[in-house]
């Protein structure tokens, strides 16, 4: 996804994820950021992040509920760790870099995720789910 109309990367991240009310005055460690983001949550989820949550919810099973998701567009955690949103499940963290650059491929999260890729939420959720298959093989 390219754009040359003035549609910006923070843009696309808000209207996908939506936007933390996380505020923040300088540097913060991840663990300090990512607590924020945990209690400064949109009233209510973007639909793309609603869609593509339930996606990997369903990759849990019967331990569906236990999988969250975190929007931190615009707060610390996106702004000094690179992290747009994250999802957790049971104190397992998968996080993601959301990008309409065509031509990023890395990142300091877990994730990068394009534009393209909201067009396959089963194939994004595929990603997610192995990616948090990998973290908790590891311990």
């Amino acid at each position: 996804m390219s754009r040359s109309d003035g549609y910006t990367g923070h843009l696309f991240e808000e209207e996908v994820l939506g936007r933390c009310a996380a505020t923040y005055r300088g540097y913060i460690t991840f663990r300090e950021a990512a607590e924020l983001v945990r209690k400064n949550q949109p009233a209510k989820m973007r639909p793309a992040a609603e869609r593509l949550h339930l996606e990997v919810a369903k990759r849990f099973g019967k331990f569906a509920p236990a999988v969250k998701f975190y929007t931190a567009v615009r707060s610390a955690l996106d702004v000094f760790h690179g992290v747009d949103g994250f999802f957790e499940f049971r104190g397992v963290v998968v996080t993601i870099d959301v990008t309409i650059n065509p031509n990023k491929v890395c990142g300091k999260a877990d994730l990068v995720v394009s534009g393209d890729d909201f067009e396959d939420l089963p194939a994004l959720a595929a990603r997610i789910a192995r990616e948090f298959a990998t973290k908790i093989r590891r311990g």
